[in-house]
């Protein structure tokens, strides 16, 4: 599994997000290799910190990092450094 193996910090929340959000059919795979792409940043900045939304990120990965961060406020927990 490719971003399995602690490859993912955030791939628990990622599947979470993507089950349920109840419009999404499936996930092409040109955003899945964004999500690849996306799992090496987030691996290498050392979580969220530096996520640019101005990136050329897909939507999708988009609505995760927001839905993400409000689910950390809400938590009352900083949830970045994943």
């Amino acid at each position: 599994f490719v971003l399995g193996g602690g490859r993912f910090a955030l791939l628990g929340p990622w599947c979470d997000f993507v089950t349920r959000r109840a419009g999404t059919k499936g996930i092409s795979e040109d955003t899945w290799c964004q999500v690849l792409d996306f799992a090496h940043a987030v691996h290498q900045a050392g979580g969220l910190i530096s996520y640019d939304p101005h990136g050329a990120w897909p939507v999708l990965v988009d609505d995760f990092v927001d839905d993400f961060r409000g689910r950390a406020m809400c938590a009352g927990t900083e949830m970045d450094s994943e």
